[in-house]
């Protein structure tokens, strides 16, 4: 050329031109690297932190004892037994039962027939003992207030013998007995109506032997059972 000697070679097809390129390139890497988060720090990688660690217990040390809870109040009460008439009060509320019943006039009772209601109550033999013994009672009145009621009734009808059984049965005594029938205002021939009524009641087609045999059976007399007969119809 014209003026000077060949023309230099560009830059790109150089030796040294891409030599430090590469250097370049090189450096900028090994900087993004060293640069480059590790991924061991905070909880990235998904492991569980460390527990911390608690204090050892010492043996030793005696350790505070726990609080027991206060014990319910026992309420006081009835504990099972018969609230009135447990082995424990002698009888008392067997007692009371019987004294009730007698003071009440409801009913009369004899000695047997009152022994029987308490037992129903559930008293024991002792219990009934003592409080038989213990009784304001009459049994005179007793016997007669039976035999009134005995006789007043609806139902039934009793003869002299029918009345003497029912007391004994109740558990009165023999003096007992025979001065309450003696002393009872008792017209027989209507307590043999009031015992015809009952059985045709439930008899209905018996026949008149079988209603004599039934009358006979329940003491009344013969002249009793025809009154009766010519009286019911």
């Amino acid at each position: 050329m014209p003026g000077g000697g060949p023309p230099s070679k560009p830059l790109f097809k150089r030796c040294w031109f891409w030599a430090i390129l590469g250097l370049i390139i090189a450096g900028i890497i090994a900087i993004i690297i060293v640069l480059w988060p590790s991924g061991d720090e905070g909880d990235d990688n998904g492991d569980t932190p460390a527990p911390t660690p608690t204090a050892p217990v010492d043996p030793t040390e005696p350790s505070e004892p726990e609080e027991e809870p206060e014990p319910a109040p026992i309420e006081e009460g009835n504990s099972g037994g018969q609230d009135e008439g447990g082995a424990e009060d002698n009888g008392s509320g067997a007692l009371q039962s019987a004294q009730e019943r007698i003071d009440a006039g409801y009913s009369y009772y004899g000695p047997d027939s009152l022994r029987t209601l308490l037992e129903s109550e559930g008293y024991s033999d002792g219990e009934i003992d003592s409080a038989l013994q213990d009784l304001e009672v009459n049994w005179e009145d007793q016997a007669a207030g039976m035999v009134e009621q005995l006789t007043d009734s609806e139902y039934g009808g009793y003869s002299e013998s029918g009345l003497r059984e029912s007391l004994e049965y109740s558990g009165f005594e023999s003096t007992q007995i025979d001065d309450a029938v003696s002393n009872a205002d008792i017209d027989y021939n209507e307590q043999a109506v009031k015992a015809l009524e009952s059985y045709q009641r439930t008899f209905d087609d018996s026949s008149e032997e079988e209603t004599r045999n039934y009358m006979e059976f329940s003491g009344f007399s013969t002249e009793q059972t025809d009154y009766a007969l010519d009286n019911v119809g």
